[in-house]
């Protein structure tokens, strides 16, 4: 369960805080001005949320890739193109050209 300390208690107990964060995996929201304004998390906490982050964009990476591929199919269609017969310089150029 995280907890929130003001930026006074962190600044007066930090070693404590980062070993008992790094203990527990529990995050330490910090308050400035009675409003969050970092968060202290454990380092392993930190690389798997940026391995999550970069899974995640990678699926949504891929998802507009097959979502672009297949308008550009219709709309080759829709001109008589069969787009998969293109090579990638034809394409682009396809592309330039609209």
């Amino acid at each position: 369960m995280q907890q929130i300390l003001n930026i006074t208690q962190v600044r007066n107990t930090l070693s404590d805080v980062v070993m008992r964060v790094a203990q527990t995996k529990n995050p330490v929201v910090i308050v400035r001005d009675s409003m969050p304004a970092a968060v202290i998390v454990s380092y392993d906490t930190f690389l798997k949320d940026a391995e999550d982050e970069a899974k995640l964009w990678s699926l949504k990476f891929d998802r507009v890739l097959s979502q672009g591929k297949q308008a550009f199919a219709l709309w080759g269609k829709k001109r008589g193109i069969n787009v998969k017969k293109l090579t990638e310089e034809e394409a682009y150029e396809f592309i330039r050209a609209s």
